[in-house]
């Protein structure tokens, strides 16, 4: 009875592992980069596990939230010429041409920031923000902070938020 027991619980472990072995990995998985900024290091009387025993204290936030591009063997932005660029910029029937790269994957990858920004001799205020790069050329880009909402889904009917950079206007700039 007990080697019977003993199989069983061996074979549902080995089967779970093989399950979870071929679950799909997602096409995007979604990634975050922060920074806190503006605050100070301070000792304190409660232990403290970073470098040196102090805590940050005081800070502002800066976020940046994506899905990461996974390639499997793609190249990033093929293309020479008028068509550099092209394949990062997907089409899909029915839903407006994406003219700019959404910098990431699916959702637009978003900016929130708590302090003012200085980028490229422009101040960004407080707030959030999609970004996005027009790709010229190789050595060619333009990078854009963009007040466009981000859209959860794509959905043509959703007209003050845009998913990725289908239906992106300068307009929103």
């Amino acid at each position: 009875m007990k080697l019977k027991l003993l199989a069983a619980v061996i074979f549902s472990l080995a089967m779970g592992t093989v399950l979870v072995a071929q679950s799909p990995r997602p096409l995007s998985p979604a990634g975050t980069a922060s920074v806190q900024v503006l605050g100070k290091w301070v000792k304190s009387e409660k232990q403290a596990y970073a470098m040196g025993g102090e805590r940050y204290e005081g800070g502002k936030w800066i976020d940046i939230i994506y899905d990461r591009p996974m390639l499997r063997g793609r190249e990033a932005f093929g293309g020479t010429g008028k068509d550099y660029g092209k394949s990062t910029i997907a089409q899909i029937p029915g839903v407006p041409e994406a003219k700019v790269w959404r910098a990431g994957a699916n959702v637009s990858t978003r900016l929130k920031t708590e302090v003012p920004l200085t980028i490229g001799g422009m101040t960004v205020p407080p707030g959030e923000y999609s970004l996005f790069i027009d790709l010229k050329q190789p050595t060619e880009w333009t990078f854009i902070v963009s007040n466009w909402a981000a859209a959860p889904r794509i959905d043509p009917n959703i007209k003050d938020a845009i998913y990725g950079a289908f239906g992106y206007t300068r307009t929103r700039t």
